[in-house]
């Protein structure tokens, strides 16, 4: 138990410490390429100033999400000064992720390439968001993305329309992914509207993890103990919705739940799935466990911890039988 301890201590520690560290994105690009518009639509910003005026933003914009997260949105690469520049590079060093704003009515100038490699040779985390392609037929959409994968070297290249809102979840994901390899991605989870996309993601992860484990031990007959990776799950889905749990309110959380409704239920269809139970579960009962409690979590927490344990026993139960569903298939 005290190793266990310790292992949730330390993920605990690694999360709180990407925290303080913050997070911050920086939007790069040309006149009207739709910077301001689209991060409106990504994430949590209903008060961003926005404008059609082509160099509406004369000087960098950082805008204060939370206490530690920042979108930076700087000026049109032909109105930046040399002041305005060098601020602009120092953000960029700083950034956690660069989104690098491309026009695609107007294609490829000299000065956004050349701005581009620049940003590139700052060798930090960065993806192109090519906007406005609602001007394009495919065929031309598909022959200027295969131009500017030549042009600029890079395959990171997200064709979007701000307006349309073609293309925003998969730039959602991507920049999501970038930021999952930072060790940042629950920051990011806190201020994308789709925030529930993540939330998934991360449930399924866990659960495949835990089937991989293969076993976990039952010291009682109506007690299913939290594991390490349970635990920081449920710290990271409340984290996302903006409750602060602390290591021991998790683990009591999860245990009124696994103890509940829920612990009775489904240790009743273990002893009948699993002959012989024993101290262990097998590998499928786990992951489906973790993928039912996850999906319980996200819709307690989603709705403000307001949730009775009925509802919580019904969300889990749907979705441990989903997990069980796939898994036997």
């Amino acid at each position: 138990m005290e190793n266990k301890s310790n292992e949730i201590n330390e993920i605990i520690k690694e999360i709180e410490e990407k925290e303080l560290e913050g997070l911050v994105i920086s939007l790069i690009g040309s006149v009207n390429a739709g910077k301001s518009t689209t991060i409106n639509k990504l994430l949590k910003m209903d008060d961003a100033e926005v404008s059609p005026i082509p160099g509406w933003t004369k000087d960098i914009t950082p805008y204060k999400l939370t206490d530690n997260i920042y979108v930076v949105d700087t000026p049109g690469l032909n109105d930046i000064n040399t002041t305005v520049s060098k601020n602009t590079e120092k953000y960029q060093k700083e950034s956690d992720i660069i989104l690098y704003f491309l026009n695609a009515a107007t294609g490829l100038t000299k000065a956004e390439k050349e701005a581009f490699l620049k940003i590139r040779s700052l060798k930090r985390p960065y993806i192109v968001v090519l906007n406005k392609i609602d001007t394009l037929d495919n065929s031309s959409l598909n022959d200027l993305i295969s131009y500017l994968e030549g042009e600029l070297g890079t395959k990171k290249i997200i064709p979007i329309s701000a307006k349309t809102e073609e293309g925003l979840e998969k730039l959602n994901e991507e920049i999501f992914n970038v930021l999952e390899t930072e060790g940042k991605s629950i920051l990011y989870a806190k201020i994308t509207r789709n925030k529930e996309i993540i939330v998934k993601r991360w449930i399924k992860a866990s659960a495949i993890s835990a089937a991989g484990i293969g076993a976990i031990p039952i010291p009682g007959s109506d007690v299913i103990p939290l594991t390490g990776l349970q635990i920081a799950l449920i710290l990271k889905i409340a984290k996302t919705y903006g409750y602060k749990l602390t290591k021991e309110s998790a683990a009591a959380l999860l245990s009124s739940m696994a103890t509940g409704m829920i612990g009775r239920t489904i240790f009743r269809e273990l002893v009948k799935l699993v002959p012989g139970l024993g101290n262990a579960i097998s590998a499928s009962i786990a992951g489906a466990f973790t993928y039912g409690l996850g999906m319980a979590a996200n819709e307690y927490f989603k709705r403000g911890m307001n949730l009775s344990l009925e509802e919580i026993n019904k969300t889990f139960t749907k979705y441990f039988k989903v997990f069980r569903n796939f898994k036997e298939e």
